[in-house]
């Protein structure tokens, strides 16, 4: 009689380590309770924190971001804290590897769509309510951007905002031979772009480049424009 109970003690017991040890092996999902462990990134550009005080100003709950050429994502980490939407595009498949492990958490929780894909190779993008395109729509091919940009405006939303970067003529830096030539556009380009946009912001800089020039040996300048610009609304909501 001892031995059959010393058996179900120890059935019981092994039962009970089995089912703890399981619950400890099982992956947990996360969720927005349990906020992404962030590795410590560089801050977003000021500029960026600014239009996007400016879009949740105008839309506080369900925003919806395009990030343009995401990177590493520093640039809608904030966004997603908040609750946005994002929908983040690079061709880098590194960057998007360190992305999606990185907020694996918004994935889950399908407020973060990745997508490796190149800006010629994309045929339409999503309605949103912002559209970010730092330091990005330059590196594609020159001929092909009007297309993009048609593609930027019809996808942003009446009021929507719009930042971004573009270079300018005086812009220099070499790049690998196996890499395309950067575009680079004059103000008045940058400014006709904007021609169905109200501009909130509008900054040009000319740069010299210390350590690109170092490592080139030769003079490099970052001559770059910084837009912050609403979409004019329909005639329907008389807004402008």
């Amino acid at each position: 009689m001892e031995k059959i109970l010393l058996v179900f003690v120890l059935a019981l017991t092994i039962n009970f380590i089995e089912k703890t040890s399981a619950k400890q092996l099982k992956p947990q999902v996360s969720t927005q309770s349990q906020p992404c462990q962030f590795e410590p990134e560089d801050a977003e550009s000021p500029f960026i924190t600014k239009a996007t005080e400016i879009a949740l100003k105008a839309k506080s709950k369900n925003l919806t971001v395009l990030d343009l050429g995401t990177g590493t994502g520093r640039n809608v980490k904030d966004l997603l804290e908040k609750g946005a939407t994002i929908y983040a595009y690079d061709a880098d498949p590194e960057s998007i590897k360190l992305i999606s492990e990185q907020f694996n958490c918004f994935l889950n929780n399908k407020k973060l769509y990745v997508y490796q894909e190149s800006f010629e190779d994309i045929i339409s993008l999503p309605t949103a309510d912002m559209i970010i395109a730092w330091r990005s729509l330059p590196f594609m091919e020159k001929d092909k951007f009007p297309i993009f940009w048609e593609k930027i405006e019809n996808a942003l939303m009446p009021n929507g905002i719009f930042t971004g970067t573009f270079f300018g003529g005086q812009h220099k830096t070499r790049r690998p031979l196996d890499r395309p030539k950067l575009f680079k556009l004059t103000r008045e380009e940058v400014l006709n772009l904007f021609k169905n946009f109200l501009i909130i912001d509008f900054q040009e800089e000319i740069e010299y480049d210390d350590e690109v020039s170092k490592e080139w040996g030769g003079d490099q300048f970052e001559h770059i424009y910084r837009v912050i610009a609403k979409k004019k609304g329909t005639k329907q909501s008389g807004t402008q």
